[in-house]
């Protein structure tokens, strides 16, 4: 789905971005943009830095060249940047979901200055859980007893639960079963209002999650690794 980006709508803006590490160009005169409530795939082939995309709009990657404004947020200002990042949820591939139980790990985001304006909410968790087909004994669970896939789970129900307007992906499903997957996107489907952009190898998703794709491979600097 290939909807069209308002200059004047958008949640993200990117121009003309270049990452460097070290001596070692990762992305090369990139720009996108991404409009309120869109969801957004970015595709290309592996080492095209789909992931390093990702930190760059969370601010964890710094850009060589070019501008990266979230949020209205510059992120040329470092407070702005900071503000920004308390309107953005993300969850990784592999969660790190610390050493206590699943529900534990889910009440601390609560205990945050940013988030305390919210509370936990056991009834939208236990409603997550279901949907996500999680039993709620789960939530007892230490979690290095969870598997991949549970965690991953865990962590999406982690993001959802802090309401913020855009959420950031990195392989969500890359754990989970094809039962399972669809009924991750099937909550992503109904998150209206919701800007959504995430990373994922998996076929599925382009079939079963309406969004616009935006491939990065012809941004990929020649030597970088695919």
């Amino acid at each position: 789905m290939d909807d069209p980006v308002s200059p004047d709508n958008s949640v993200i803006n990117v121009k003309n971005l270049t990452v460097r590490f070290v001596e070692r160009e990762v992305i090369s005169d990139f720009s996108f943009s991404v409009n309120k409530g869109q969801t957004v795939l970015l595709k290309g082939p592996s080492g095209c830095g789909k992931s390093t995309m990702l930190q760059v709009l969370l601010g964890f990657v710094p850009a060589a060249s070019g501008t990266v404004n979230v949020l209205s947020h510059d992120f040329a200002n470092s407070a702005e940047l900071w503000q920004a990042r308390k309107k953005m949820a993300y969850v990784p591939q592999e969660p790190d979901l610390g050493e206590g139980t699943a529900e534990e790990w889910l009440r601390q985001a609560f205990e945050y200055a940013a988030n305390r304006h919210l509370s936990y909410n056991k009834t939208a968790v236990d409603s997550l859980l279901a949907r996500l087909a999680l039993s709620p004994e789960r939530l007892a669970s230490r979690t290095v007893n969870l598997s991949g896939g549970e965690k991953q789970r865990i962590a999406l129900i982690g993001a959802l639960l802090l309401e913020r307007p855009l959420i950031l992906l990195d392989e969500p499903t890359s754990a989970l079963d094809a039962e399972s997957r669809k009924l991750v996107y099937q909550i992503l489907i109904e998150l209206h209002g919701k800007t959504i952009v995430a990373v994922s190898h998996d076929d599925d998703a382009t079939e079963f999650l309406p969004a616009r794709i935006v491939d990065l491979t012809r941004h990929v600097p020649a030597g970088a690794a695919r």
